[in-house]
């Protein structure tokens, strides 16, 4: 069992996402969140380029059929306004009413912002806002000359994530957001443990993830035996 989950899918169609076949693998991983969504779930998918987009916004439970015909009408297009494309999709995540649910907001982007607010300062605090009403931006930078820099300081919160996703690995990490041990596991250690711990816990999972998907950790199996007296 998990907690409900509202979710809104913010992708990034500009111009700089055709290469490499850049959109079709931030598509594909969308479809594979949502063939995985469950009838307690919401889910609104918006993009943007120079302007914002509403792709797929239903008022109950997801279909996951539909979802795929609006996105497959997606197209490349020109500038890259990120700052709409957060505040667009933060605004139909704050709409999406399902009561006890972890709310977060997913962005797929190679982060190469040039129009509208596009500094790092600018972008991360807009994406703070979400915090205030208990809400997360994960994100997931896609393309081998993503901005790493810009995505990692948008998802700067313990609950949220950022992730390096080369076309392999997008649709995994991405299905991620609903395994997140404050979604799988919320009332184990309610009352066990305080708030606070429970946020420092949630944040050093994360960069252990993280570490290990960079290719920073080493894992092996050691075996004591113990001599017999």
């Amino acid at each position: 069992d998990r907690k409900p989950l509202a979710l809104a899918v913010e992708l990034d169609v500009s111009g700089s996402m055709s290469g490499e076949a850049q959109l079709e693998h931030v598509v594909e991983a969308t479809e594979y969140v949502v063939d995985r969504l469950g009838p307690q779930d919401r889910v609104a998918i918006v993009a943007y380029d120079s302007s914002e987009h509403v792709v797929y916004t239903p008022e109950g439970r997801v279909d996951p059929a539909a979802a795929r015909r609006a996105l497959s009408k997606l197209r490349p297009g020109s500038g890259t306004n990120m700052e709409i494309g957060l505040r667009l999709g933060l605004k139909h995540l704050s709409s999406l009413g399902v009561e006890g649910a972890v709310r977060r907001l997913m962005l797929l982007s190679d982060g190469q912002a040039n129009e509208g607010v596009a500094t790092i300062p600018g972008l991360s605090r807009i994406a703070a806002g979400a915090r205030e009403w208990g809400a997360s931006v994960s994100t997931f930078g896609v393309g081998a000359d993503y901005n790493e820099d810009l995505m990692a300081k948008i998802a700067e919160d313990p609950k949220a994530a950022h992730r390096l996703a080369y076309e392999q690995k997008l649709k995994e990490s991405c299905a991620r957001v609903m395994d997140g041990p404050e979604i799988k596991c919320p009332n184990e250690l309610a009352g066990k443990v305080s708030d606070a711990y429970i946020e420092r816990m949630l944040a050093g999972l994360g960069h252990w993830v993280e570490a290990g998907e960079r290719g920073y950790l080493c894992w092996g199996i050691l075996h004591f035996r113990k001599s017999v007296a």
